[in-house]
């Protein structure tokens, strides 16, 4: 089913923007976990399968992947970046140098090579770090492919609130490409200046390419 935030309520339309972006992220975590077993499996297959025919991946360029949290119903792509590491093409994943919530403190992630998929370490948010040391300028990515919560169809999304791909987004011109179930896919969603929205939305259904201004 597909959330409608196109006309928000009379209360909830005086909501903060913070206010408005919590309401958000309770009800895509609220669809995520409403999901069946097999839902989820076929879904994510799907979705998989769609990032697969997106574009020409092609070995030797650098691809900046996330590493699914199962637990939290991300949707699963992992069959997907395994596709890409058979390819040869370079995988980048982000690895967390600071948990400071004040964004003055500098960039608070870094990105790593991945020469393996089956040795990560699991950082204290639970989240799997390539092990490698081996770490790639911003510069040198080819395409990145981001983790949301949900998005709207302006290309904004919504995380975990914390800011730290918006940070790291803000600083690429590439493709930016987010893979998210299209029951967490909305008409608009509340959002500020420093959030950067993606170019590409890919869910079990669609492929919505938006155009950046």
């Amino acid at each position: 089913m597909l959330l409608r935030m196109a006309h928000l309520p009379r209360t909830e339309s005086r909501m903060t923007i913070s206010e408005q972006k919590a309401v958000a992220r309770k009800r895509f975590k609220a669809y995520r976990s409403s999901l069946t077993a097999p839902e989820y499996e076929r879904y994510s297959n799907q979705i998989c399968d769609r990032l697969e025919r997106l574009r020409a991946w092609t070995a030797g360029e650098i691809v900046h992947v996330f590493w699914p949290i199962i637990e939290r119903r991300e949707p699963d792509i992992r069959p997907f970046i395994r596709r890409l590491f058979e390819m040869d093409v370079g995988l980048v994943m982000p690895i967390v140098v600071s948990f400071s919530v004040d964004r003055a403190d500098g960039a608070r992630l870094r990105h790593a090579k991945v020469d393996s998929l089956d040795y990560f370490k699991l950082n204290k948010w639970g989240i799997a770090e390539p092990k490698s040391q081996i770490f790639v300028s911003v510069n040198e990515l080819d395409v990145v492919i981001v983790p949301a919560l949900g998005a709207d169809r302006n290309g904004h999304r919504i995380g975990y609130g914390m800011g730290y791909y918006d940070e790291f987004l803000s600083n690429v011109d590439i493709p930016i490409i987010c893979p998210i179930f299209s029951g967490c896919l909305v008409d608009e969603i509340a959002h500020e200046g420093h959030d950067v929205a993606v170019s590409m939305i890919v869910t079990e259904r669609a492929t919505v390419d938006i155009n950046v201004t």
